[in-house]
């Protein structure tokens, strides 16, 4: 999860280590290829603007798919890793947001689905190599906020300031194999650290959220914070009503699935000891 003002000698660096640029390499089985073209069919009898509808449509198409985690790193070259069949938390996130936000003249849905996500998950909307990858949410949040795809809801007394005080990738390069041992890498990604902790956002406290029933409609984006040293946001998913209740819609890495929460979510976040809140994002149709 990262992406924000990097430096130039930082981008520079990591050009002439990785000379592939990844810009239109879609990575996509022809399965998926299949999937998206049925997802897409399926998408043009909901109007565009009309994107919370288009966000549980496309759910529904995934709803019960695997949680896999490290989809993106498998190859040695960074590319835009595009899959409907197994997701973790952001890429579910990401899949559903770019899939709902096919343009019905779309001519060709794999293509418009890839730069929906290249858009979403890197930088500047560019896939220049790993480190043009938001890897941290909450700058996924900032960005896509700044680039109208997203944005903040009003939720009056409930909220509350917060900036994100990472660090953790920096000081647990062993945990990434495309950083481990390099360390102009890990000098780069903290100074992308560096700028993500000038960030500030408004956040629910883990007791309060019982309260957002009325704020909160299906398919916000909801990122839950955590007091885990060094980490901003650990898990993300959509808001999803049922029988008038909110629920948490996501890629649940203890159930293995795509699945609807059988808890509320206030009871969800209070269930597990690292969670201390929430932030509530509606997307926009870009």
């Amino acid at each position: 999860m990262l992406r924000f003002g990097v430096v130039v000698w930082m981008v520079l660096f990591f050009v002439s280590c990785q000379t592939e640029v990844c810009s239109g390499d879609y990575s996509i089985s022809e399965k998926d290829k299949a999937r998206v073209a049925e997802i897409a069919d399926s998408l043009r009898i909901i109007p565009k603007h009309d994107i919370q509808s288009r966000i549980k449509l496309v759910a529904h198409f995934l709803m019960d798919a695997p949680y896999v985690p490290h989809t993106l790193d498998d190859d040695s070259v960074e590319r835009v890793v595009l899959n409907v069949h197994g997701f973790d938390c952001v890429t579910f996130v990401e899949t559903v947001l770019a899939l709902a936000n096919m343009d019905d003249t779309c001519t060709d849905p794999v293509q418009c689905y890839g730069e929906n996500t290249e858009a979403l998950r890197y930088r500047k909307g560019r896939c220049d190599g790993v480190l043009s990858r938001l890897h941290y949410f909450s700058e996924w949040l900032s960005e896509n906020r700044s680039n109208k795809r997203l944005v903040e809801i009003e939720l009056g007394d409930l909220a509350q300031s917060y900036s994100p005080k990472v660090s953790y990738m920096s000081n647990h390069p062993e945990m990434y194999r495309w950083m481990k041992d390099k360390q102009p890498v890990i000098d780069s990604i903290r100074a992308i650290e560096e700028n993500i902790r000038t960030l500030n956002f408004k956040y629910v406290p883990q007791s309060e959220i019982f309260k957002l029933n009325a704020k909160v409609q299906d398919g916000d984006v909801i990122a839950i914070l955590t007091n885990i040293k060094g980490l901003d946001i650990t898990h993300t998913g959509f808001a999803f009503f049922h029988n008038e209740n909110l629920h948490f819609l996501h890629a649940s890495s203890q159930q293995g699935k795509v699945l609807i929460s059988e808890s509320q979510l206030h009871d969800y976040v209070n269930s597990i000891g690292h969670m201390t809140g929430i932030i509530v994002y509606r997307p926009l149709p870009f």
